[in-house]
């Protein structure tokens, strides 16, 4: 009926005046709280935890419903960027190229070897085996091009006289070395990349070095290679096609 009952001499409730509980605002005055429902619940925006008279803002990365006793996180690929959202909804949906965790004030850009290719990632995927990505906030990796080997986050090219002609390899081994006495190019992606030498070096018995000028810029693919038959070169010892 609205009256105050009045405790008797003798009775003593330890808990009295009871807290307003979390979720409520309670009032300044007597007059503002007279039953368990305080002054009312707590707005949106807002949170309340128990004997609360002065509503707490919502914190970034959370949203706060009206009567929240605490924050709720905004859900994984989601963020909360600013303060006092009032619901799920108002969390903004993490970009392609980032994630974002559960209770997320920012998105996080995708380090160098991973992406996000879809807007609302919670985590950025790793790149595959032969392709790489060195850039952040990636929505994709790169294919490995022939005339090199790629780890995650970078591209590096086949060594001088070595070349590799397929796509998305991972490996140094990739890179096959060039037929004797030839040499190509760095990045290479041919075995015709492959030419002569100017000089080739062949050891005599004596252990000196015996130098052959050889024609220069021919593939040792083609027969007759480098002023010898294929798979053959010519020593200045023995003077003879080896």
């Amino acid at each position: 009926s609205g009256e105050v009952s009045a405790i008797e001499p003798g009775n003593v409730d330890a808990d009295y005046p009871f807290a307003c509980s979390a979720g409520l605002v309670g009032g300044t005055n007597a007059s503002e709280q007279r039953g368990p429902q305080c002054v009312g619940p707590c707005p949106a925006g807002f949170f309340c935890g128990p004997a609360t008279t002065q509503p707490t803002y919502c914190t970034r990365g959370n949203y706060c419903p009206q009567g929240a006793p605490a924050p709720s996180v905004c859900p994984r690929g989601t963020k909360g960027p600013r303060e006092g959202l009032q619901a799920e909804i108002e969390c903004e949906i993490c970009d392609a190229g980032f994630s974002c965790q559960a209770g997320s004030e920012e998105a996080t850009a995708c380090s160098p070897g991973t992406f996000a290719n879809a807007s609302g990632s919670s985590v950025c995927a790793s790149c595959e085996s032969g392709k790489y990505q060195p850039a952040s906030a990636a929505t994709a990796c790169i294919d490995c091009p022939p005339g090199s080997y790629c780890q995650s986050d970078w591209q590096r090219p086949c060594p001088i006289s070595t070349y590799n002609e397929q796509p998305r390899q991972s490996e140094a081994s990739a890179c096959l070395a060039c037929p004797q006495f030839t040499r190509s190019p760095q990045g290479s992606t041919r075995q015709r990349d492959c030419a002569c030498n100017s000089f080739a070096v062949d050891w005599d018995l004596d252990g000196g070095i015996g130098m052959v000028q050889l024609s220069p810029d021919v593939p040792q693919w083609q027969p007759g290679a480098c002023g010898c038959p294929q798979g053959e070169y010519y020593s200045q010892v023995t003077h003879k096609c080896l």
